[in-house]
């Protein structure tokens, strides 16, 4: 599911439509994290979850608005194995994070 979810994230970054990364990025690392977090039935609260991905996709929403600005031709098409690897991190991180359920 992370690696649908940021393989997903990393085309949809590529739309010409401006700030979509920021758009998108949220929603899309709170589907990949609550389906790898119900897939692999690993628990962890909603109340420590959310703040992180919202910590989470500010960050690497500003880190990819400063490559496609710092590299005004070439960094959108960076942007999008950015997003890639961001959105696949955060579900390894929700599973780092997560403790499995007895």
């Amino acid at each position: 599911l992370a690696l649908v979810g940021a393989a997903l994230a990393g085309i949809l970054v590529l739309l010409p439509i401006p700030v979509m990364d920021l758009l998108m990025m949220l929603p899309m690392q709170l589907l990949i994290a609550f389906g790898v977090m119900a897939i692999s039935k690993r628990k962890i609260g909603v109340k420590k979850l959310v703040p992180l991905i919202l910590v989470y996709s500010l960050i690497g929403s500003a880190m990819g608005l400063g490559l496609e600005i710092s590299l005004l031709f070439i960094g959108k098409f960076l942007l999008a194995p950015f997003a890639f690897v961001w959105c696949y991190l955060l579900g390894e991180l929700v599973l780092l994070l997560g403790s499995e359920e007895h």
